[in-house]
């Protein structure tokens, strides 16, 4: 979570009582598929790209994040000034007042990210059109533009896109959506441009074996949750690495439209994963809709976390239709692309099937199961610090 003076205090509580094993629910709420519905854990920490304190974070958003969007809502009547046809996100989920981000109008469908000069990775559910089988990538992918610069670069005021920031989709290389029989899950398409990106925008740097590497591990979101402009997330965290490589859950503030958005490790603003899959977005309150909160730890639905594929599976499909590409990199260590940047190994070995092998942590049982008097002694030694401390950032900021 973001450290500002006016939430230091309720998150580092939160830090020692996550240490301490204490659990929490939020209230129950309608059950909805969970494909691509995240939700919001602890304080809502979605920034506008502006707004975000990380230069580095600002950056990647502006050079390898782009919109999925269908057709109908582009508007490129004047090519120097391109414009979107959509409801504000108050509109179209028929928000209550206050929340967030109201008045944000609502165009993409997906998010993604360019990892080649003319290459995007985004989660594969994003190509197959709604009731219809998995067959259908091809019809959707000649109905989906790739905008870039889909932002605010200042209050109230989106970012300037023309007709050079928009492209179209040349062909779907691969597109997976399925339950593998080992019962892995696995979501996740390439898709090539119908020209180079580059170097107008810049891939973003792709970690091609397993990561994260723990728990905790600090991971950035950023895409386009509800359809509105790019919202970075840099206060979620690895919650569970799981044991069959093909996806990780984490406790991201992201939303429906989020699907395909570009994991990162928040420290070296590598690509570790693709976003596939999460809780629910909205819940009713009375006859309007706000956003669904979770505890910071994810337990049970509706609050069960957000799922995140690893990379490992995209690459080992990647690689074996398009073998000589550079992102493949044929001793899998860092191999430049065409636009100059860099993949790299997290450093992890091999299995024969390709994929690497990641230590997974005991599986947790999720939900309240940690009564407040339950907890042992060492971590109430940590509670009490955690509420002095408390104390004195209110004192200061008093």
């Amino acid at each position: 979570m973001r450290l500002d003076a006016s939430s230091s205090a309720s998150h580092l509580f939160r830090v020692f009582a996550l240490v301490a094993g204490v659990s929490a629910c939020a209230d129950s709420a309608p059950a909805t598929d969970r494909a691509a519905q995240p939700v919001i854990y602890g304080d809502d920490d979605r920034r506008d790209v502006y707004d975000h304190p990380d230069m580095a974070l600002r950056t990647l958003a502006q050079q390898s994040i782009v919109a999925l969007m269908r057709t109908d809502a582009i508007n490129a009547t004047d090519p120097a000034n391109v414009t979107f046809n959509s409801m504000t996100l108050r509109e179209g989920y028929n928000l209550c007042a206050g929340q967030r981000f109201a008045d944000d109008p609502t165009a993409a469908h997906c998010s993604g990210t360019l990892i080649d000069g003319d290459l995007v990775l985004t989660a594969g559910h994003c190509f197959t059109a709604p009731g219809t089988d998995g067959g259908a990538e091809a019809a959707t992918c000649a109905n989906t533009r790739f905008v870039f610069k889909y932002y605010r670069d200042a209050a109230g005021r989106l970012a300037t896109v023309t007709s050079n920031d928009v492209f179209s989709c040349a062909e779907v290389i691969t597109r997976v959506e399925r339950t593998e029989a080992d019962g892995r899950r696995l979501d996740y398409a390439v898709v090539r441009l119908d020209r180079s990106a580059a170097p107008r925008f810049t891939p973003a740097q792709v970690a091609r074996r397993n990561a994260p590497a723990r728990v905790g591990q600090s991971v950035t979101v950023i895409g386009f949750g509800s359809g509105i402009p790019a919202k970075i997330d840099s206060g979620g965290a690895v919650t569970d690495l799981r044991a069959g490589n093909d996806y990780f859950e984490v406790n991201t503030d992201t939303f429906q439209g989020n699907s395909g958005s570009g994991v990162f490790d928040t420290q070296s603003r590598d690509m570790i994963g693709i976003l596939v899959r999460g809780a629910t977005d909205y819940v009713a309150m009375g006859s309007c809709q706000i956003v669904n909160r979770c505890a910071m730890m994810p337990g049970n639905a509706p609050c069960d976390g957000e799922s995140v594929n690893y990379l490992a599976p995209v690459f080992d499909d990647f690689c074996t239709r398009v073998p000589t590409h550079r992102l493949c990199g044929g001793d899998g260590g860092t191999t430049p692309t065409d636009a100059g940047t860099t993949t790299t190994d997290a450093g992890t070995t091999p299995t024969d099937s390709g994929t690497t092998e990641t230590p997974a942590p005991a599986p947790s049982s999720g939900g309240c199961h940690t009564a407040p008097g339950s907890v042992p002694a060492r971590h109430g030694a940590l509670l009490v610090a955690a509420v002095a401390l408390v104390a004195l950032v209110r004192r200061r900021r008093a």
